[in-house]
């Protein structure tokens, strides 16, 4: 079993981050959703769902991670400040 502790993980994101912004060869989607608030603990209850659904977790900090499942890979990162999530 794998374990995760979200108030454990580093604050800074990655210098450099092992995802590509764009790849021809692949079929890329992106979705933007602005929040009116972000609860307090939402993002690391996302992180946590997320795990159930990933082979691999390749990155994470505390407001983000880069997740794989077979040939997909999925990026997911929140903006407090914006209360955004990408």
């Amino acid at each position: 079993a794998r374990s995760l502790i979200p108030s454990l993980l580093p604050d800074q994101e990655p210098a450099k981050l092992d995802w590509k912004p764009y790849d021809p060869t692949r079929t890329q989607l992106d979705r933007y959703y602005e929040l009116e608030f972000i609860p307090h603990g939402f993002f690391s209850r996302l992180m946590i769902r997320m795990m159930r659904f990933a082979d691999n977790v390749v990155q994470y900090w505390k407001n983000g991670g880069i997740f794989s499942q077979g040939k997909s890979s999925f990026f997911v990162r929140i903006i407090p400040e914006q209360r955004t999530l990408k």
